[in-house]
């Protein structure tokens, strides 16, 4: 394996619903390398999604260990996350998330309003629109194109920071085959070009085998081979 970037150890997560907790997570014990694409498969309920956001920092560990890079990020304070969130990680979602009142550009903008110094916005929008080929819309707003196209704007969104770590969850679940066909060579073409480290959720095992170079399977939160 690679340099390891993601380091997860004795991880557990539980929710409180009403007066008991339910765990989601049971003691994940999971290792990335810098640079790798994996996949996470599992049942609706099996925790992957939970997974996906501890990676991310949307959330926190009930117990356990993460360490990110070499650093213990298991106890950072909100403000803390919040500013490794916008330096460290793309996020993909099945449902887009674009703002409909903004154009395309202005979309993917949005993450570099939160840093300082470097190349103009815009310059880095049209930059990114043009990897995933949709240059020639910067002015249109999301209602204005397909499901393909919208999704290949989040991923240029996700891209915006230069992220070290890119996380999707089911990024083609809500496209039709040929969109999907689109964005699995999206996939490819971004991690050969930027080698940024891709953790993918998906319950499609084409997807998975696909864009993983390793598939993690969850089964009752915990993770297999």
């Amino acid at each position: 394996m690679a340099d390891p970037f993601v380091e997860l150890r004795d991880v557990t997560k539980a929710y409180r619903r009403d007066e008991s907790e339910v765990p989601v997570l049971n003691g994940v014990d999971l290792t990335i390398g810098r640079g790798e694409r994996v996949s996470i498969m599992g049942r609706s309920g099996s925790g992957k999604s939970t997974l996906l956001n501890i990676l991310g920092c949307l959330d926190v560990p009930s117990s356990g260990e993460y360490r990110l890079d070499g650093h213990d990020v298991s106890h950072l304070s909100d403000n803390e996350l919040s500013r490794l969130r916008n330096a460290t990680f793309g996020f993909v979602f099945q449902s887009f998330h674009l703002l409909k009142g903004l154009t395309i550009a202005e979309n993917v903008e949005l993450p570099l309003e939160y840093c300082e110094g470097g190349a103009s916005h815009r310059d880095r929008a049209l930059e990114l629109l043009t990897l995933v080929g949709l240059e020639h819309r910067l002015s249109h707003r999301p209602n204005e194109l397909s499901g393909g196209e919208r999704q290949r704007v989040a991923i240029a969104r996700a891209l915006a920071n230069h992220p070290k770590l890119l996380l999707a969850d089911e990024p083609t679940g809500a496209l039709d085959s040929k969109a999907q066909r689109a964005i699995l060579d999206l996939f490819t073409r971004v991690h050969r070009s930027l080698g940024t480290t891709l953790v993918i959720v998906t319950h499609d095992p084409k997807v998975a085998e696909e864009l993983g170079d390793r598939v993690i399977h969850m089964s009752d939160g915990r993770v297999g081979g």
